[in-house]
């Protein structure tokens, strides 16, 4: 059974990773070396802390969690206060969020006692301007990272989900090819270096696909393996009985040559086996014989 020339050749030695990168992978490969030279040290633990705070800073969006779509100000504001509080402040809040968006704004620009008084985020609409009269939030909104000047959090994690989703899709398309790659390769002929042994017989369904594939690659070059994949097996399913009576007798005519050459090969394997024994034997037994010769010559 002839291998089609045609078909590239994939590099063995290339194989596609065990599994697909996320978002969050992505962003500490593009973030991390700027975050290197900024704290300068070669110890990667610090880095990756930092990575991880900023990371977990665009995870809580205001505008996924609570509908408030304001500025970084606002995202730092709630994703640090809102951790710490129980969950019924917490459906308050998100019941009454216009008022508290409001009134944040209007007790921003005042100057107040530090610290969070929990009895005015219980009441949002009244007193929720005192929540952001507090010295700590005036000191998160100067230290706002970089990430947030640039563009808005849900935008930035946008970006890191459509490489996600690029990735996998790569992922996907890799390992089919090398699948199929497999699955197409003409049966081996040799076996840990012996000379004639078959690696394994052939199905009634890959002697299908491998007459199909050229045709609907030629066809339709648009495709990627995983629908050339679906649509040979929609054939396969839609053949005849007599057609596919074809590929079941050539498969069982590839499974009597994959028995007759497997038992070759173990017919031909004893045989070396019983010469090297013979062998070894000879040399045992020439040595002893020359140790006796010398002996007796002294």
């Amino acid at each position: 059974m002839a291998f089609s020339p045609d078909r590239p050749r994939i590099n063995p030695n290339i194989r596609p990773p065990r599994r697909t990168r996320t978002a969050y992978v992505f962003f500490i490969q593009e973030n991390f070396p700027k975050v290197a030279r900024k704290f300068e040290t070669r110890n990667p633990q610090p880095v990756i802390r930092h990575l991880a705070q900023m990371w977990r800073d665009l995870r809580i969006d205001v505008a996924t969690e609570f509908g408030i779509l304001r500025s970084s100000y606002h995202r730092l504001f709630v994703s640090t206060t809102l951790k710490q509080l129980p969950h019924i402040v917490k459906a308050r809040i998100k019941r009454d969020v216009t008022n508290l968006l409001y009134d944040a704004e209007a007790g921003c620009n005042q100057s107040g006692a530090s610290g969070y008084p929990s009895q005015a985020i219980i009441q949002p609409t009244a007193s929720a301007a005192l929540v952001c009269q507090s010295q700590p939030c005036m000191k998160l909104a100067t230290s706002a990272p970089s990430l947030y000047q640039s563009q808005s959090p849900e935008k930035e994690k946008q970006r890191y989900r459509q490489r996600q989703k690029n990735d996998h899709e790569r992922y996907i398309n890799m390992k089919q090819k090398f699948y199929n790659a497999y699955k197409m390769r003409p049966p081996k002929l040799f076996r840990r270096g012996s000379q004639c042994a078959s690696h394994r017989s052939r199905k009634a369904s890959v002697l299908f696909e491998m007459e199909a594939y050229d045709q609907l690659r030629l066809g339709h070059p648009e495709w990627n393996e995983t629908q050339i994949d679906a649509e040979m097996a929609k054939k396969w399913n839609c053949l005849e009985p007599a057609q596919r009576s074809i590929y079941i007798r050539s498969a069982l005519n590839n499974k009597v040559e994959f028995d007759r050459r497997l038992k070759e090969y173990r017919l031909l394997k004893s045989r070396r086996a019983l010469d090297e024994h013979m062998k070894n034997g000879l040399k045992i037994v020439e040595e002893r014989y020359k140790q006796s010769n010398a002996t007796n010559a002294i």
